[in-house]
């Protein structure tokens, strides 16, 4: 399965422009958001009738520069894109695990506690999380020192995604690294294919 990763748009429409032409080019099987795509909500609904206009399915969860129930209200009117915020979405034989918000916190006991309530979803698929902040100790949550959650990279040892898709932290964009064979990856706004 090809994936296109994006996030952190910030309502920039131009680089919106861009992205398109990458994913008419390269036709992605799926699309994966990490979050703030707006700033502050500011643009969110062009963006999102934009992202629509792809014709591709569109996963997406919030960042902290936009409400839950506002992005999940503005995404229900549109056909291929999904909120998947504390949601498992199956698609073919992998799940689609969102979890949006924050990005400031070093833990996050309460997205360990819908992880478990949820992990009969997922047990026996591949696995693909999307946070908007960074999981702890990896080149994409430092700066100076390292400021992601913790309970993320508990969450990535203990249920070994494929994937993982986050944001958040502009000064660390297009990197990419591994916490065990879990590849980790924050796409910036102009994105980045994934073969899964």
């Amino acid at each position: 399965m090809k994936a296109f990763c994006f996030t952190d748009l910030h309502g920039e429409l131009g680089m919106l422009r861009s992205v398109g032409a990458k994913i008419r080019k390269e036709k992605p099987d799926i699309i994966l958001c990490a979050g703030d795509i707006s700033v502050f909500e500011h643009r969110m609904k062009a963006v999102l009738r934009r992202m629509n206009k792809w014709n591709v399915p569109v996963y997406i969860i919030h960042g902290n520069h936009e409400s839950e129930s506002s992005l999940k209200i503005a995404c229900k009117v549109h056909s291929n894109i999904s909120f998947i915020h504390q949601k498992v979405v199956v698609v073919d034989s992998y799940a689609i695990i969102g979890y949006g918000g924050g990005g400031f916190a070093e833990r996050d006991k309460s997205f360990l506690k819908w992880l478990e309530s949820a992990k009969g979803k997922f047990k026996r698929l591949e696995k693909i999380f999307v946070t908007h902040g960074p999981p702890f100790g990896t080149k994409l949550d430092k700066l100076g020192d390292y400021v992601g959650n913790k309970s993320y990279t508990a969450a990535i040892k203990r249920y070994k995604p494929v994937l993982y898709v986050c944001g958040h932290l502009h000064e660390n964009e297009g990197k990419r690294d591994l916490i065990g064979g879990t590849i980790v990856l924050n796409p910036g706004p102009l994105g980045k294919f994934m073969i899964i």
